[in-house]
């Protein structure tokens, strides 16, 4: 039996290009069929809203009402913030979660699961940016107890956000260690993955010994190769890059179930083949820079 799992990875800002690829989804009748979703950071936020059944048009129009100035207006000192942080990552997290109750999430048809790393000696000074040493933790939003809570834990990046305490333990952003959370749906017996990455960072290689199909919806082009580069693109929720990643994920979407829907693994009926070795779908050089160059001509003011 097929079992459908969506792959939300973190990235921050850039988490609206998720929003155009689950679009593309929608259009193809496929978002329907996903029974499990994982995410990290702001892929965990989409995640959660995703699973408590709000449609991607409801999902963009919360997207839209987002802006710098929100997030980054009152700054904290850092050596005076309790948990390290430069900003509050609140204002954000209820900005995108207002709509979900906690209601909708204990009786979701879809199991989610959130990324998180665990700080293990918080005792210790910027304990929160020593990743070796955490643990990852994976969160089942529909049985734990405080669902909101393990979001906003997955979504603390180190020194900006800072640490969530949840039962006096101390988390930080789940991309630490794992930031793209594929590994929970392999858990649930997942075997059609669809991936939806926000960097350029993916490594198949982990999942080649198993047998299943990876539906990889990521472009070399839509993010930048240089860390410092694409952490400063994270935290840049400009209406317009909204805007922009939102139409870059839809073009790339269309473009791979275009691919995928010309491939035997799928049926006319939306059902799977699943072959007997690891399978992935992604786009190819010349379909990545295809995508790249109407965007740049779409966007003409992107000056990046």
């Amino acid at each position: 039996m097929n079992k459908i799992g969506l792959s939300l990875g973190g990235g921050g800002a850039k988490g609206s290009y998720q929003l155009g690829v689950m679009k593309a989804l929608d259009e193809y009748n496929l978002l329907e069929k996903i029974n499990v979703v994982s995410g990290t950071s702001i892929g965990a936020i989409n995640a959660l809203m995703f699973m408590a059944g709000k449609s991607v048009s409801e999902m963009v129009e919360i997207w839209n009402d987002i802006n710098n100035d929100e997030i980054y207006q009152s700054g904290i000192q850092f050596k005076q913030s309790k948990y390290q942080k430069l900003y509050d990552i609140t204002p954000l997290f209820n900005k995108l979660s207002v709509s979900v109750t906690t209601k909708e999430i204990k009786q979701s048809k879809i199991d989610c699961y959130v990324t998180a790393c665990k700080i293990l000696n918080d005792n210790k000074k910027l304990s929160q940016f020593k990743f070796w040493d955490m643990e990852v933790r994976y969160f089942h939003l529909n049985t734990y107890r405080l669902p909101r809570k393990a979001v906003l834990a997955s979504a603390s990046i180190p020194g900006l956000f800072g640490k969530t305490k949840i039962m006096g333990k101390s988390y930080v952003d789940g991309g630490l260690l794992d930031n793209h959370p594929i590994d929970p749906l392999l858990k649930e017996k997942c075997n059609i993955i669809f991936n939806v990455p926000l960097d350029q960072f993916f490594k198949p290689n982990k999942y080649h010994k198993e047998s299943i199909v990876i539906i990889d919806f990521s472009s070399k082009h839509a993010f930048h190769s240089s860390l410092i580069i694409d952490l400063i693109d994270a935290i840049r929720f400009d209406n317009d890059r909204i805007e922009e990643r939102f139409r870059y994920g839809y073009l790339v979407g269309k473009k791979i179930l275009e691919k995928l829907f010309n491939n035997p693994v799928l049926n006319n009926d939306l059902t799977f083949n699943i072959p007997d070795k690891f399978l992935m779908i992604n786009l190819s050089p010349d379909d990545d820079l295809e995508i790249y160059n109407q965007i740049r001509k779409e966007f003409t003011n992107d000056k990046d």
